[in-house]
């Protein structure tokens, strides 16, 4: 993600604020044309992890995005945290309006989040959620097991083998290289993708982001 991409990434959206909401702010500051949008979208960047941070009064987060070809969003009151399959990430507050969408598949939104906390080296953070993605992997197994055994009452187990320590890394050596730390996330980060659906666009925006970072 360039700041090239984050601006043609961020226009659209930032268009159809300007033209549907009653009110339109970046990073504090009115955006109220099109013209606005370069010097806005420079206030949002540090690197190539930033997101845009957008304000909108009166108008559902949901307009502002039909256009977007989203990975993954997560919806926290009015908050809606989104990233696109090319890697570009927004925070839309949305004020007297709603924030929801339909299908927000907080996995990968999460999955990104992480990946942005273990490239910027905050392995507190980058763990915690490596591990929320974990879990979420169990919890799908679980039900699986539910429904194969047509059962969720569970005096014992089957001794399942855990499908995220089954995941075959092998092939993304060049995610996970680093200090011991830095490898054991971002390997718990592969396991863990490799057991949902989108894999593959996720290892993408990664490689992007590191190519990015090493330029």
């Amino acid at each position: 993600m360039t700041k090239e991409m984050m601006l043609e990434a961020a226009r659209p959206l930032l268009c159809t604020a300007i033209k549907t909401a009653e009110r339109v702010r970046v990073k504090g500051v009115d955006v109220t044309c099109e013209e606005d949008i370069p010097a806005a979208v420079e206030r949002c960047w540090h690197d190539c992890l930033s997101d845009l941070d957008v304000e909108v009064w009166g108008v559902d987060a949901s307009k502002l995005i039909q256009d977007m070809q989203l990975l993954g969003a997560s919806v926290q009151g009015n908050v809606l945290r989104l990233v696109t399959r090319q890697g570009f990430r927004a925070d839309i507050i949305c004020y007297d309006a709603a924030a929801e969408i339909e299908n927000a598949d907080a996995f990968w939104f999460i999955a990104v989040q992480a990946l942005g906390k273990l490239l910027r080296r905050d392995y507190l953070i980058a763990a915690h959620l490596s591990h929320m993605l974990l879990m979420d992997t169990l919890v799908v197994q679980m039900v699986q097991r539910d429904e194969e055994y047509h059962t969720n009452y569970h005096r014992y187990g089957h001794s399942e083998a855990l499908r995220y320590l089954q995941a075959d890394d092998a092939a993304y050596a060049d995610l996970t290289a680093g200090d011991p730390t830095y490898a054991h996330i971002a390997r718990q980060l592969v396991r863990a993708a490799l057991c949902h659906d989108g894999a593959e666009n996720y290892f993408a925006i990664w490689r992007g982001y590191l190519k990015e970072m090493e330029s």
